[in-house]
């Protein structure tokens, strides 16, 4: 299993690479999104058996660690998820407020 520097590091250098590609495209051809993650808390797939509040959280935990390793890279995207997810939340908070 690798480190989690050494997979920052894959990460980091496979987005350099792609990175003129992916402006032309105006999509990226390396990350997450291509990825099929098996995410697990205490020894249980959150996919599967998860409650919608762990899916959330474990959706929300990749994102922050996605912008913590692009923080320092030219171009920041943040995914339609991410959007609407807090879209909705800040609606559900002024709501109760």
């Amino acid at each position: 299993m690798k480190s989690a520097s050494d997979a920052k590091k894959e990460m980091v250098e496979l987005l350099t690479n792609n990175h003129e590609n992916d402006i032309r495209r105006m999509t990226t051809s390396m990350g997450m999104h291509r990825d099929d993650l098996k995410l697990l808390l205490n020894d249980i797939d959150v996919r599967n058996q998860g409650s919608q509040g762990q899916k959330r959280t474990t959706a929300l935990s990749l994102k922050l660690s996605e912008i913590e390793i692009m923080k320092n890279t030219p171009v920041k995207l943040l995914s339609y998820f991410w959007m609407m997810y807090f879209q909705n939340w800040i609606i559900c908070v002024k709501s109760i407020c």
